[in-house]
């Protein structure tokens, strides 16, 4: 059970669960006590019995009542493997005629009639019976009273039959509640997972169907709020793609009038120029960046997915990389083995212009840079080495933010081209890593692309998390 649900899985459990041991508790005492009645009823039925012998030795002489039992007959009364068993005759007026003289029944308050009850006597407590034998020719009331052992023992026998039973029945319905809960909460379960799967990239509505009536309210609310998050997005990204577009038109016109003044002006002019050429490059260099970042942010339903090697997508833009290390000076080198994969051609050229793009502004004339792709299991590990001044440990990860530039390398660099490395990446459900110790010495950048593409990862924030896990362990 995930964190989300577990605390109402608790709540519901902790209010059933105790209400199922109170059943049994309440079960086991009732069980008890109803066998425990049920034996001393069939015990009583005994003493009934007793009594009526021991009225048989009750004879009248001289109008007086006397008992007459013999030893025998009394030792056989008496005899029993549990329990000890005491008796006392007496007139209804009180006077002893035989047994135990201790033993003090109960007046039994009619003609006939018998009254059973629990008696202390001698320290021990007794359940004994009261007989009154109205009709006699001298009337008389016969008390027999017996220990409890046997009748405890009958009372646990009986309830050991009848809460064994109710304890595995009521066992069972536990189990059958906390199955029951949790398939109950399976529901908000899936919603929490479709809701986590959720990603900038992702912010279609979810699905009323299968959803709890009760939470439904919620998904409509939700969904209200994605529509309204998407609806900004796409306005923010429509705002940076019109800006960046419109920006381009003019930044252009301004280069090209540099470039003609520039053969116009006199020496002492030469430095303003360069410097305004500098930044005219710098602003168009900008509004590039701004377009490609725009692209990346659009809807990752709009990946225009192709399988193609990525050896082969290098290759072919492997022509411009050589001319611009060639002009710098710089050692560019190449290490492809075939990987074939599914993704966007079209914004996977982008991440590698702005991967090798980063490493030739960095890189020292005299430097080296290692371009290089290979399959590792079900990814693609696609790498670009330096011998440039690499960055700090710290910065490794601050280096995909948008605008933070630690060295502009060649003071061109607009900020923007490691978090588009890092959003297209993300998009086709990998991630990118900053390594600070190379072989080259400078800084390593290693994406790792799922090979079959995002149509089987999960374009999101977790999707990002474990491809970067994948990388830290590699």
């Amino acid at each position: 059970m995930s964190r989300v649900d577990a605390s109402l899985h608790r709540r519901l459990l902790s209010r059933l669960i105790p209400a199922l041991f109170a059943a049994i508790a309440l079960g086991g005492i009732t069980s008890y006590f109803v066998a425990r009645r049920s034996a001393d009823f069939a015990y009583d039925q005994a003493l009934v019995a007793a009594a009526a012998d021991i009225a048989g030795g009750v004879h009248v002489a001289d109008s007086r009542a006397a008992f007459d039992l013999s030893p025998q007959s009394e030792r056989i009364l008496r005899s029993d493997a549990r329990d000890n068993i005491y008796f006392a005759v007496r007139t209804t007026d009180g006077t002893f005629i035989g047994g135990d003289r201790d033993l003090v029944g109960t007046p039994t308050g009619g003609v006939d009639a018998e009254v059973s009850h629990d008696l202390p006597f001698r320290q021990q407590t007794l359940r004994s019976l009261s007989i009154d034998f109205a009709e006699a020719p001298v009337p008389f009331v016969v008390t027999v009273a017996e220990t409890t052992h046997k009748r405890e023992a009958a009372a646990w026998r009986v309830f050991a039959q009848m809460v064994l039973p109710t304890t595995l029945v009521l066992s069972l319905g536990g189990l059958i509640v906390w199955r029951g809960v949790r398939a109950g909460l399976q529901p908000l379960v899936d919603l929490q997972r479709e809701i986590e799967r959720k990603s900038e990239f992702d912010l279609s509505p979810i699905a009323l169907s299968g959803t709890p009536f009760e939470v439904r309210s919620l998904v409509r609310t939700l969904n209200r709020l994605l529509a309204r998050l998407d609806a900004a997005t796409r306005m923010h990204q429509a705002f940076v793609a019109d800006a960046a577009h419109q920006l381009r038109t003019p930044l252009a016109g301004i280069h090209t009038q540099v470039e003609l003044l520039t053969s116009a002006v006199d020496a002492g002019q030469e430095p303003t120029l360069r410097r305004l050429r500098f930044s005219v490059d710098r602003a168009i260099r900008l509004s590039n960046q701004l377009l490609a970042l725009a692209r990346s942010d659009k809807d990752a339903n709009a990946l225009r997915l192709q399988t193609f090697d990525m050896a082969t997508l290098i290759g072919e833009a492997a022509d411009g990389w050589v001319h611009r290390a060639i002009t710098a000076r710089i050692d560019l080198g190449f290490d492809l083995a075939p990987s074939r994969m599914t993704g966007d051609p079209s914004l996977l050229r982008e991440l590698l212009e702005n991967v090798v793009d980063n490493a030739l502004r960095h890189t020292p004339p005299g430097g080296s840079i290692t371009v290089g792709s290979r399959p590792d299991g079900s990814c693609i590990d696609v790498a670009v080495d330096d011998s440039g001044p690499g960055i700090a440990a710290a910065a490794a990860e601050r280096v995909f933010e948008r605008f933070y530039r630690e060295d502009d390398g060649d003071g061109t660099g607009s900020g923007l081209g490691l978090a588009i490395v890092r959003q297209i990446a993300v998009r086709h459900g990998g991630a990118v890593e900053a390594v600070t110790s190379t072989t080259l010495g400078g800084l390593r950048l290693l994406m790792r692309l799922p090979a079959t593409g995002p149509a089987t990862v999960i374009a999101s924030e977790a999707a990002f998390v474990d491809a970067r896990h994948s990388l830290e362990t590699t």
